[in-house]
């Protein structure tokens, strides 16, 4: 009989693969997860420092027409002082719009707390020219402190000027960083779905080839198969015709010798033997031999419990015909039974 092909698991090197192919995926996966919650914190980055710069630009700007204003204003104080006001107001006003964009920036909150003192002694020398009066008294306080302002609103532009041009630096090596960290990323990427393609592609030959193999083994299961089913049916047409062969015979010697040879031929046997057991079932006797010896130099064969023809015997298996004949055990017209 055929053995059946047996049911093969993944061979270790498909597992490997296998493995190796689910690991680069979860590591893609987690790239591209930390890319997204990167370029998330970098649009925040982004948007924050590009806020803090505007902010810091229109301080600058106005900072710069707060001390055009105040000069032309120290230089004739007999003039409105409204314009000065405003322009003060403008500066305060644009300082706390940047409050929430300098929180978590600790150099824009220290620079902006330098302003604010500055700003102040600003005010307090603005004060002293209302506190002079008027007249030539004004005008004189309007030329003491006309220098001092100056000075105060020097130091406060050109020190918010450097905290612009830190910020811009900081903000260009902010986008410097991001997409250093998006080629990378991409580069990474890149590189493992190279690798993913190439282990997937032998991980795809190596199933190939496995499956080639099994259906190879069940085209050879179905081939023996096939040609067991086609010996058998040779067997049961060889055994059919030596039945019909058979069936118009009388002589018990006759068809026991007609039988003899047609199994012989037929089953390509090189030696064919028929026994046939006495009255008591207990004897074998020889009564046709094709292709060894003689019927009449074989000697009976006794029947042993424990042997093939005795099991056979006591079963009353039709395979080991027994003697009718009493005291007939050699006649050869003496006919078997099915017993």
């Amino acid at each position: 009989m055929a053995n059946r092909p047996s049911q093969q698991s993944l061979s270790p090197a498909q597992l490997a693969l296998g493995l190796v192919i689910g690991i680069l995926i979860v590591v893609a996966e987690v790239v591209i997860f930390r890319a997204y919650l990167n370029s998330n914190a970098t649009a925040d980055d982004f948007r924050r420092s590009g806020n803090l710069i505007t902010i810091i630009a229109n301080v600058q700007s106005e900072l710069l027409r707060l001390q055009i204003d105040s000069g032309r204003y120290l230089a004739d104080p007999s003039q409105d002082r409204q314009p000065v006001t405003l322009r003060r107001a403008f500066v305060s006003n644009q300082m706390r719009d940047g409050q929430g964009v300098i929180q978590g920036n600790p150099e824009a909150m220290l620079a902006f707390e330098e302003l604010q003192r500055q700003l102040a002694e600003y005010d307090a020398l603005m004060a002293s020219l209302e506190e002079a009066g008027e007249g030539e008294a004004r005008a004189e306080r309007a030329r003491q402190i006309a220098p001092l302002v100056d000075d105060v609103l020097s130091r406060a532009t050109s020190a918010n000027e450097g905290l612009y041009d830190r910020q811009e630096i900081a903000f260009d090596q902010t986008i410097v960083n991001a997409l250093g960290a998006q080629s990378t990323s991409q580069i990474l990427l890149l590189g493992m779905s190279g690798l993913l393609l190439f282990l997937g592609v032998g991980l795809a030959f190596s199933l190939r080839r496995s499956v080639q193999a099994e259906f190879k083994q069940a085209y050879a299961l179905v081939g023996s198969l096939e040609e067991a089913v086609a010996e058998r049916t040779r067997d049961l047409a060889r055994a059919a015709e030596v039945g019909q062969s058979m069936a118009a015979v009388r002589d018990l010697g006759t068809l026991l010798k007609e039988a003899g040879a047609l199994i012989h031929s037929r089953f390509d046997l090189s030696r064919t033997w028929i026994f046939l057991a006495d009255t008591t079932g207990r004897t074998l006797i020889l009564r046709a031999a094709i292709g060894g010896q003689g019927v009449e130099s074989a000697a009976p064969q006794p029947i042993d419990d424990d042997s093939i023809e005795g099991r056979a015997l006591d079963q009353e298996d039709a395979s080991v015909p027994r003697q009718q004949c009493p005291g007939r055990a050699h006649d050869a017209g003496c006919s078997p039974s099915g017993g």
